[in-house]
Parts: C-alpha cells; structure tokens; sequence
C-alpha cells in the first residue's frame, strides 16, 4: 500500500491527477481497518482530495480516520470541510466538539465565530472571541484571520467591524 501511496504522490506532484485519483481511489478502496498502521496513508489521500476540491470524498475519509484517531486537528479537517459542502450544522458541532476538549484552542474558536458572523449571529461570534486570548496588535484591538474562510475580523472594544 505504501508504494500504492508513493506513486500517487509522484503523479500529483508532476501533476498527471488522472493516475493520482486512481491510485488514491484504490488505496480508499482498500478495507481500512487493515491499515490501522498506515493511517498517514489515508491522511495523504484525504489531503489530496481537498486539494482537488473533492470535499465530500475527502470528508468521507477524514470521518473514518476519526474511527481510529480522534485528533483536534482531525475535527478542524472535518469543520472545515463540512463548511465547505454547506452543512453549517455539523461545522458548528465540530468546532465545538473541539473545544469542549480544548477550549483554549483558537483556531477553533475563529472557525466558530466565522460562521456564527456569517450567520448573522454577532452575539454569539463576539461571545467566542471574547473567550479567545490573542496577541493584541495594540491595546484595544485583535486583528483574526482564517485563511480557509478568507476573510478578517477586527475585534474592537466587543465590537466586529468588517
């Protein structure tokens, strides 16, 4: 299987993804719990479905992983992609997931209020940030940015100004 997985990186990296899809299709054909061993393996073909905006492929494989190896940042994969494919609801429950176990941990935390300001739901995305401790850029002001999401938010004196 680890040759299986070399090869489909050599073809992504010199970009023929029509035989990387092949052979990352083969390897998540595979029963996975045979390769308890060579989860990076699954990771890898995870990685490189999101790369190729196949987002519910990807999900799929981010979700068994999560069977076997229950990792924060296997839930952020997960919020994120849920987000991606327009299942706000389970992007939330991710992110909180996360955070019942880690609530200090910010990424998480930006992901969260992104979507709850999105919504329309400043309350709820201001009560996030104020739980998050960031380095200030001066004494009143933090500036946030997810770079998956695209966009700023300039947490003010509790104000959010775009």
């Amino acid at each position: 299987m680890e040759i299986v997985a070399l090869y489909a990186s050599c073809q992504k990296n010199i970009k023929n993804f029509t035989e990387a899809t092949k052979a990352y299709d083969y390897i998540i054909s595979q029963n996975h719990r045979n390769f308890l061993d060579i989860l990076y393996i699954w990771e890898q073909a995870a990685n490189y479905y999101e790369e190729q905006n196949d987002n519910n492929k990807a999900l799929e494989i981010f979700e068994l992983l999560l069977e076997n190896e229950n990792n924060e940042d296997m839930w952020l994969r997960c919020g994120v992609l849920y987000k991606k494919i327009g299942d706000i609801q389970s992007a939330i429950d991710a992110f909180k997931s996360i955070l019942e176990s880690n609530p200090k941990l910010t990424e998480a935390k930006i992901h969260l209020s992104n979507i709850y300001m999105e919504e329309g739901n400043r309350n709820d995305a201001l009560k996030i940030l104020d739980q998050t401790t960031v380095k200030k850029e001066n004494n009143d002001e933090a500036v946030f940015f997810s770079e998956e999401e695209g966009f700023f938010l300039l947490y003010e004196e509790k104000k959010l100004v775009f």
